[in-house]
């Protein structure tokens, strides 16, 4: 029998690795964003008025007093005939 007779199994090297680069250029548009704010002040002026009136109250009493007698003397009246 001979040394070659019989088929070796095969002999796996490492894989030789090439790389390909390729570039793309992407433009990206950067955003500033920006913004205003008015604010509005309103002032509110409250002026208070106070009118004054004026009002008059007379208070009235009434006394009676009783003199005991005939009291004053009334004139005499005339006859219509």
């Amino acid at each position: 029998m001979s040394f070659f007779s019989r088929p070796l199994p095969p002999v796996l090297y490492p894989p030789n690795t090439s790389a390909i680069n390729t570039r793309n250029t992407v433009g990206v548009p950067p955003v500033y964003p920006a913004y205003m704010v008015y604010d509005h002040h309103h002032n509110v002026l409250h002026v208070h008025y106070f009118p004054h009136t004026t009002s008059v109250e007379n208070h009235v009493s009434h006394h009676h007093t009783h003199i005991p007698g005939h009291g004053p003397m009334m004139p005499s009246r005339r006859p219509f005939f």
